[in-house]
This record gives C-alpha cells, sequence and structure tokens, in this order.
C-alpha cells in the first residue's frame, strides 16, 4: 500500500485523552497516539467510518496544562486492534478551531526537531 502521508509523524509516549463528538454530540473517549501538522491518530472503543467528519478536541502532551485544541477531521482509515480491544483511527486535519494552529505546528516541529 502506498504511504499517502505528507507531514512527518510524531509518536506520542505520554498518556493523553482526546474526544470525538459524533454528528448526534455524543462525546467518544479517545487516546492520541500520534500527530502531525496534517492529521491525527487516535484509539477508541468506539469506531468511525472512513470519510466521515467529526470534531475531535484534544491538549498537546506538554508540562503543566497546555491549551484545548479542537479539529475539524475526516477520516482516513481504521484499524482493529485486538490486544486493546480498540479502534485505531487516522484522520486528516480539515480545520483548527481558533488560533491553534501555529501552536500545533510549532510544538510537532519542534518535538520531531527533538527526538
Amino acid at each position: 500500500m502506498k504511504e499517502r502521508r505528507v507531514q512527518q509523524r510524531l509518536p506520542i509516549e505520554k498518556q493523553c485523552s482526546a474526544t470525538i463528538r459524533q454528528s448526534d454530540g455524543t462525546l467518544a473517549p479517545a487516546r492520541l497516539r500520534e500527530l502531525s501538522a496534517g492529521g491525527i491518530a487516535l484509539t477508541s472503543h468506539y469506531t468511525c467510518q472512513i470519510g466521515r467528519e467529526f470534531d475531535v478536541y484534544f491538549r498537546l502532551p506538554l508540562q503543566g496544562l497546555s491549551p484545548r485544541i479542537g479539529a475539524h477531521c475526516r477520516v482516513t482509515c481504521t484499524t482493529y486492534l485486538p490486544r486493546e480491544e480498540a479502534f485505531r483511527i487516522g484522520m486528516k486535519f480539515l480545520r483548527i478551531h481558533g488560533h491553534e494552529e501555529e501552536a500545533l505546528r510549532h510544538f510537532v516541529r519542534a518535538s520531531l526537531a527533538c527526538g
């Protein structure tokens, strides 16, 4: 399978929670697994259909309290992880809410440079 990813991924080692807001307003808990300037990978006990769009909320894994980032995303892939009894969900950022896009890009760029 050909790799379609444009941005380099940053694995998230810390336990970072995220929330997927479904179209009916239901909030599904998730865990942040990877992050890039162009998208996000999460794990959740809830599955998301490829092509569907959702709002996702998360905090950058920084010391102290970081701003909550909201993004409108499209699901690009899903995989069931039997060991975790959860789904891995890859999403592409379509729009970052508010003024947090630059903070996200800076965090990813700085983390990849250090890693």
